[in-house]
């Protein structure tokens, strides 16, 4: 298992293939907030939320169709109680034909782990500031 985010799910993704023709039983976990969140929420942190530039967008990722197309699992998760059984799924699909899946799990910004503050980061601050 791969716990992932969507930017760099997108940066690997082309070695679905790969994985697909090997055989692997490899479930990625791809935690989606629109692109680089990491980027975003710092971004934010220093220029406030007007900023001109942006490091993540709510569009489709493209995943499902990719995965489809190499006869890989696909799943999505939009709402937080159906993760515990959409994961339990993905698995059993991967443990019982020896594929690779990919499950998608909307995030917010906002969101972070258990047990952390929030999203960290060592973006310097602006020199007007």
């Amino acid at each position: 298992m791969a716990v992932v985010g969507d930017g760099a799910f997108n940066l690997f993704r082309s070695e679905l293939p790969t994985v697909a023709d090997a055989g692997a039983a490899v479930l990625y976990v791809v935690l989606d907030n629109g692109g680089y969140g990491w980027l975003q929420t710092n971004l934010d942190r220093v220029s406030g939320t007007g900023s001109r530039f942006a490091f993540t967008a709510d569009r489709p990722t493209g995943s499902e169709g990719l995965a489809r197309a190499y006869g890989l699992g696909y799943w999505r998760v939009d709402n937080p109680g159906d993760l515990h059984g959409v994961l339990h799924t993905a698995w059993q699909h991967c443990a019982d034909d020896n594929t690779a899946g990919v499950v998608e799990v909307r995030v917010s910004l906002a969101d972070s782990p258990p047990g952390t503050s929030g999203a960290g980061g060592d973006f310097p601050l602006r020199e007007d500031e």
